[in-house]
């Protein structure tokens, strides 16, 4: 004779069976079904190709820079320029250019290598006299003054005032977003100066053209001192200023000139440089 509670029992012991069978073929699905790249986080398994930080602090600063050089304009040629020209000593100012490269020898000293050079050109006449040429006012007796300097190479030291960066365990190192630092050091210029135009002979007053030259180097030693701005982890803007001392005995047309020709002053030049 049948049982009839037989059938529920077995409906109930085959159950669990039913469901870890019906759980095993959904996980055969989903792992069968391709992942698609839209499905994954837009950031997952791609690498920052430029990293707000570096792997370590930069030993090496490479640069250019310009600006101006303003020439003390402090000897017996400057004088003779000021009293009978139309030019004053403050003129003698012109456009300087160079290139440095830097080496970190410490967290916050720097040793520096630089070229320089500037190049002052000024056109002038005399202040009281004129050609005769018959009319009222006569006519103006005018000259060119140009003074080069340069190369001038120097070798210095640069003194950072705050640490240049943070360390982030062994990996990571974080650039200042700016900076100051102090500095010195010393170098050798060369330079080239020539007046040409027409003269007046203090003797008889007789007009002639003429052209004086003469050209030399000096020894100088250096003070600096300036603000850094990082622009990026890489590269940064520096505002510098420079002062020199500086002169040169006049060789040539000016040699019989009394003292040294003063080559002393201070140079203020903007600076983009790259940390390789």
């Amino acid at each position: 004779m049948r049982n009839p509670r037989s059938a529920p029992l077995r409906s109930l012991a085959l159950a669990p069976l039913v469901a870890s069978a019906l759980a095993g073929a959904a996980l055969l699905f989903v792992a069968a079904t391709p992942l698609q790249a839209q499905d994954l986080p837009r950031s997952f398994g791609q690498v920052d190709p430029d990293p707000d930080f570096l792997f370590r602090a930069p030993r090496v600063s490479i640069g250019v820079r310009g600006g101006m050089f303003f020439h003390r304009a402090n000897s017996d040629l400057y004088d003779f320029a000021e009293e009978n020209l139309t030019v004053d000593r403050s003129d003698f100012r012109g456009g300087s250019f160079g290139v440095e490269g830097g080496v970190f020898v410490g967290p916050r000293l720097e040793v520096t290598f630089s070229i320089d050079g500037s190049n002052v050109g000024l056109g002038a006449e005399y202040r009281d006299l004129v050609e005769d040429d018959g009319s009222a006012e006569g006519v103006p007796i005018r000259q060119m003054t140009e003074l080069r300097e340069g190369p001038a190479v120097s070798l210095g030291a640069r003194w950072y005032l705050l640490e240049r960066g943070e360390s982030l365990g062994e990996f990571v190192w974080l650039p200042r977003d700016w900076n100051a630092f102090l500095g010195g050091g010393a170098g050798i210029t060369g330079y080239d100066l020539e007046l040409s135009g027409d003269f007046v002979s203090e003797g008889d007053g007789v007009i002639s053209t003429e052209r004086f030259a003469s050209s030399g180097s000096d020894f100088f030693p250096f003070v600096s001192g300036g603000v850094e701005v990082g622009l990026s982890r890489r590269t940064a803007l520096v505002v510098e200023g420079r002062y020199r001392w500086a002169s040169a005995h006049p060789s040539r047309d000016f040699a019989d000139l009394a003292e040294p020709l003063d080559l002393s002053g201070h140079r203020l030049t903007a600076r983009l440089f790259f940390r390789p």
